[in-house]
């Protein structure tokens, strides 16, 4: 998941999902028309959530670390206002504002 409050959110979303995409066997997940999907768009942020289907735990985790790596190398943080999150099923995240495995997000 993405957001922020800059015109910069969209294109460091972007560039984060190319890189995921890129080094995961990622399948996109498209919900029925009859679906209910979390995570709506909230006012006039910029808001861009894609669901994936992965491999297997370990490639969520490899995922994270990959977050982790693209937070740290454009220095995203709160003072950027940009926010990129990766949450499982289990609802467990690595979040580019934290830095950190959230194993506790249950």
């Amino acid at each position: 998941m993405c957001r922020g409050d800059r015109p910069e959110a969209k294109e460091k979303c972007d560039e984060l999902e190319r890189t995921l995409k890129s080094s995961f066997n990622l399948n996109a997940f498209t919900f029925p028309d009859y679906g209910i999907k979390p995570y709506p768009k909230v006012g006039k942020r910029y808001s861009h959530v894609t669901y994936y289907v992965y491999q297997d735990e370990k490639a969520f985790e490899q995922i994270g670390t990959v977050l982790n790596a693209y937070a740290d190398s454009t220095n995203i943080g709160d003072s950027d206002a940009v926010y990129l999150s990766v949450k499982n099923w289990k609802n467990r995240g690595f979040y580019s504002w934290t830095n950190v495995d959230n194993k506790d997000d249950r």
